[in-house]
């Protein structure tokens, strides 16, 4: 693998590495409770896979921002690790919320994503939630899986495909 440091305008860090394969690049997006490791299962699965994965602003080796992340702010992160890998149009796969900055990514920087694959993640909602009880609700589905003790991924993926409405 190819560990590169993409260093920002104000002075943050950007890790992220690259593992060469005989594909077109893939740029994975992780979510917001994970790093650029998530990623090590699909090499695994998938070893001829060209695979880019960067760290999230303060998440895994990425120094964090000093302003509020957003999703622009790691949409830029993004487009900078590309560059400083030399790259074009990429595949690009986000998981949660990677799956927004997918989106976003595609929708500021059209020419740099080839493809689009969202997991568990995706478009903004229609109506943003102006209330800590709006909030609630909207992810009321999912947050009711966190107390759940699961006999088993079977019936993980059973509730989750029955209950979570899409955003």
């Amino acid at each position: 693998s190819q560990h590169i440091e993409v260093r920002r305008p104000d002075g943050r860090c950007v890790h992220a590495w690259r593992r060469p394969g005989n594909t077109r690049p893939v740029l994975a997006i992780h979510g917001l409770s994970s790093t650029s490791r998530l990623w090590s299962w699909t090499l695994a699965a998938a070893p001829d896979v060209d695979l880019v994965a960067a760290d999230l602003s303060g998440r895994g080796w990425s120094t964090p921002r000093s302003d509020a992340s957003t999703l622009a702010g790691h949409v830029a992160d993004q487009l900078a690790v590309l560059d400083a890998l030399g790259l074009g149009a990429v595949d690009v796969l986000g998981m949660s919320l990677g799956g927004f900055v997918a989106v976003q990514l595609a929708a500021t920087a059209p020419e740099r994503v080839r493809s689009l694959t969202l997991l568990d993640g995706g478009p903004p909602m229609v109506r943003r939630p102006t209330s800590r009880e709006q909030l609630e609700a909207a992810f009321a589905d999912r947050t009711a899986r966190l107390g759940t003790d699961w006999p088993g991924l079977a019936s993980y993926v059973d509730a989750v495909v029955a209950h979570t409405a899409p955003l």
